[in-house]
């Protein structure tokens, strides 16, 4: 996999492509191989997150990677990000938690994750729903309930600072 990613930089080098067309090409090379080599059976990916079993195989690095990278992209699709939430693979999930383009039922879910650090992640994530970031600010976690409240207050803020006029008037 490393082999592929560093052909694919290459070879846009030596095309005179920007990094940015780069790392598009990558992306699309790699969701056409995670969707063409599904790995898990999408009757496993629906069971819940209490589900899971601790002993289940770690996947390699590689593989992380391509599924942190997918899920990190701004152009993610919400279908990809609500399959990607159901990750065994706790830094997958954190991923997802982060991106603004998470939908609300993968938002909910992550919300009750078993681990406070996707929790935190979420919390973080100014672009989720307010009402997600509430039930976070109740969090059994205080660092997770504490984050989740300074997002609700930035997000007061901005709104409240948006809605001030500005500028000189008579």
């Amino acid at each position: 996999m490393e082999a592929l990613i560093y052909l694919l930089g290459l070879t846009g080098q030596l095309h005179g492509e920007t990094p940015e067309a780069s790392k598009h090409k990558l992306f699309v090379e790699l969701r056409e191989r995670h969707h063409h080599h599904k790995r898990v059976d999408d009757a496993v990916i629906s069971n819940s997150l209490a589900d899971r079993q601790t002993d289940a195989p770690r996947a390699s690095a590689s593989e992380i990677f391509i599924l942190m990278k997918a899920a990190e992209h701004p152009s993610a699709s919400p279908y990809t990000l609500s399959k990607l939430s159901r990750s065994g693979i706790r830094e997958v999930r954190q991923a997802v938690a982060q991106s603004h383009n998470t939908p609300y039922s993968s938002q909910f879910d992550l919300a009750r994750d078993p681990d406070p650090d996707v929790r935190f992640a979420l919390a973080e994530n100014h672009r989720a729903f307010i009402t997600i970031l509430e039930t976070l600010s109740d969090d059994e976690n205080p660092y997770v309930s504490a984050r989740a409240a300074k997002t609700i207050d930035r997000l007061q803020l901005e709104k409240t600072s948006h809605s001030i006029p500005q500028g000189g008037g008579s």
